[in-house]
């Protein structure tokens, strides 16, 4: 972790983030192991703070996102937690109705090829929708978690 506010500050390299979640997770390993499972989250713990830092930072780097301070990912953290859960929750429930629906309907083979990705607005349209869907794209190239390329970690 950052050892002043001025370091805390910088956007840390990948190896350094890499480095933060191996340290990280050996700790809570070695003296919260017991909580595993269990452990709560608050933003105002630092080891907390390290391992979301570097977890989401290297899943950013993932998707070419622009990677972010420990000292924003600090700030943030205490209101995102709940929107990803809620987020989660609600697009959780469009898959179960969308999959019976399927299953009800037998149309799996046009759900094949005419799916289609979910996603929630945080503002309703004029409408009033805040679940929109869109067509789903192919597989990116430079995406990791898309491609057959492999990452080697030490």
């Amino acid at each position: 972790a950052g050892k002043s506010v001025e370091d805390a500050q910088v956007v840390w390299s990948l190896q350094r983030l890499a480095d933060l979640f191996v340290a990280t997770v050996k700790a809570i390993y070695a003296h919260r192991g017991e909580e595993i499972g269990t452990l709560t989250f608050t933003k105002d713990d630092p080891q907390c703070i390290d391992f979301v830092t570097a977890a989401a930072n290297i899943r950013m780097n993932n998707y070419r996102i622009a990677m972010q301070s420990r000292w924003t990912v600090q700030s943030m953290a205490g209101s995102i937690i709940p929107a990803v859960a809620s987020t989660n929750a609600i697009l959780s429930a469009l898959i179960v109705q969308q999959a019976l629906h399927i299953l009800r309907e037998g149309e799996l083979k046009r759900a094949a090829t005419q799916a289609r990705q979910a996603w929630i607005r945080y503002e309703a349209t004029a409408k009033g929708k805040v679940a929109m869907g869109s067509q789903l794209l192919g597989p990116n190239p430079e995406c990791h978690a898309c491609s057959n390329t492999t990452v080697v970690v030490h």
